[in-house]
């Protein structure tokens, strides 16, 4: 079904209508945490602007953002260790043999497929946007090369909205191509006089605005399986343009669009970025003061004769100002500068500590400088800054890496090179289990209250040995497999465990009878070399038979 042109343009302005409120503040959070992203309306994509680190004297902030995604990435995605596992909700299905070597081949294929893609640069870009923003906008395509490519979005060049089940679902973006390129994609036939005469004419290169859409596809049908009937729609259109210039189409959503934090029925989350912002503002007024005072106690403003006025004053080092002798003592500074350099300095530094703790700087940095810090150390460590992440961290699996693994899964799976699943499979849903550092670290923390629980439990037994009747130590063991994300062969099933204690038991009770044999045996070779001359327990044995 082809799009409607007159809804899209609408709808397009309903959504700028409905993210206007934010447009100040995201503009705020540009000018002073993050100069290099945003891009708002009048501004081109990838046009420079000289001016964007002006309103910054000190760059605390930005070096706690790169940090923050740095640390981000690292814990939650590393390109350099797994991140990702794939399994049944039945645990025993996920230590059957074959299972195992599916599962394990389709995680190397999807590590692979990120690896040579743009996904970790994408994704850094992503955290970095959350951080400053509040919000993340990733889009994802299918690539001829490298199965898939992302585009990560900055705040200012895209709208979004969510569906009835609060996911987003829906992106409008603005983008700018040169005019050869638009003809080329899509046809003179199609675009504006304007796109075709600057195509046609001198100026070929010309950038010109284009909209793309994103959402579900209304009125689509399902029995048909060209991109006209997807799911997802993908729309292009110019501004001022009559008719639609392609629509094309997704199997499954291509968007996601992380909030670090979003309440209620709210469409644009917000993050790290909002919560310091006023002392970033601070920060950048304090050492403004600081540089002014220090400038005025270097060079202050002097008072002097009339007659110097137009000779001019010389105040450079050894500089020689001649006046008469009664006018010296007109010559001096015009007032003291009695600024407290410590105590500004002291102050700066609390505002930066303020900076640092709101953007997770002593956690990320920490992981950044170790990045083989394992889930353990990083608990032991920073146990706080791990509870307030919670939240954050189920955000970034639900909404940004949940929905890339789906997405690039059924891309690969389109393009064949996914291995046959086992036939056991067929129908099965595949679930993610996450086992990257930060989300260890997460699981750990549950770890702790089941040691809690078992050296509770200890301690009792001390008094009532059978109070570890209680503890389920298997059910335990299991527990902490899951927990610590080894992989699913280390823990034995229950069936592979009852198996292995049977045999335990049948060679105790082998060794027990024949020790008990050869305890026998040597008895009887005792009775048997024993002399029958005079008293001894053979003979008293014998004599009593005999009555």
């Amino acid at each position: 079904m082809s799009a409607d042109l007159i809804l899209l343009k609408k709808k397009h302005e309903y959504l700028k209508h409905k993210r206007r409120s934010y447009e100040s503040l995201y503009r705020d959070l540009s000018d002073y945490l993050a100069p290099d992203r945003g891009f708002f309306d009048g501004e081109e994509p990838g046009k420079e602007r000289t001016d964007r680190y002006k309103k910054l004297i000190d760059p605390s902030a930005t070096i706690c953002l790169n940090y923050f995604a740095a640390g981000m990435q690292g814990g939650l995605n590393s390109p350099k260790r797994p991140w990702l596992r794939l399994h049944t909700n039945d645990p025993d299905m996920n230590k059957y043999k074959p299972f195992r070597e599916y599962f394990s081949a389709v995680e190397h294929i999807l590590y692979a497929i990120f690896a040579q893609s743009n996904f970790y640069t994408a994704t850094h870009n992503i955290y970095l946007e959350q951080g400053t923003f509040g919000t993340g906008c990733l889009l994802m395509e299918e690539d001829f090369t490298k199965v898939v490519r992302f585009t990560a979005l900055t705040a200012g060049e895209y709208w979004i909205d969510v569906g009835d089940d609060g996911r987003v679902n829906t992106m409008y973006r603005e983008l700018y191509m040169p005019a050869r390129n638009i003809v080329r994609r899509w046809g003179k036939e199609r675009v504006t006089d304007k796109v075709r005469t600057a195509a046609e004419g001198n100026d070929p290169f010309h950038l010109f605005k284009l909209i793309q859409v994103v959402e579900p596809r209304e009125g689509g049908t399902t029995s048909k399986i060209d991109t006209l009937n997807m799911p997802y729609s993908s729309v292009y259109f110019e501004p001022d343009g009559q008719d639609v210039l392609g629509e094309s189409g997704f199997d499954e959503c291509p968007i996601a669009a992380p909030r670090w934090s979003a309440v209620g029925s709210a469409v644009y989350g917000t993050g790290p970025g909002h919560m310091v912002l006023r002392q970033v503002k601070l920060l950048q007024e304090e050492n403004m003061t600081k540089l002014k005072a220090a400038h005025k106690m270097v060079d202050p403003p002097v008072i002097g004769p009339t007659a110097l006025n137009k000779k001019g004053i010389n105040t450079l080092p050894g500089g020689k100002n001649y006046m008469d002798a009664d006018k010296i003592a007109q010559f001096g500074a015009l007032y003291n500068v009695n600024y407290d350099i410590n105590a500004a300095i002291e102050s700066i530094h609390d505002v930066r500590n303020i900076i640092e703790r709101s953007l997770y700087t002593d956690l990320f940095i920490m992981m950044v400088e170790k990045d083989d810090m394992t889930a353990t150390e990083i608990l032991e460590r920073k146990q706080e800054k791990l509870f307030t992440l919670g939240p954050a961290i189920e955000k970034q699996t639900d909404e940004l890496l949940d929905q890339v693994i789906d997405f690039t899964y059924s891309a690969a799976a389109r393009r064949g090179i996914l291995p046959p699943a086992p036939p056991e499979l067929q129908g099965e849903n595949l679930e993610i289990e996450y086992i990257s550092t930060l989300a260890q670290a997460q699981k750990l923390a549950g770890l702790e209250q089941m040691r809690a629980y078992v050296g509770v439990g200890m301690d009792l037994a001390q008094l009532n040995p059978e109070v570890v009747d209680k503890i389920d130590v298997d059910a335990i063991m299991d527990e902490a497999a899951d927990v610590t994300g080894i992989p699913p062969k280390c823990n034995r099933s229950n069936d592979e465990t009852m198996e292995l204690r049977q045999q335990r038991q049948q060679q105790q009770q082998a060794m027990m009878e024949q020790e008990q044999a050869n305890q026998e045996a040597a008895r009887m070779k005792d009775l048997a070399g024993a002399s029958l001359e005079g008293k001894n327990a053979l003979t008293a044995a014998q004599e009593a038979m005999e009555g």
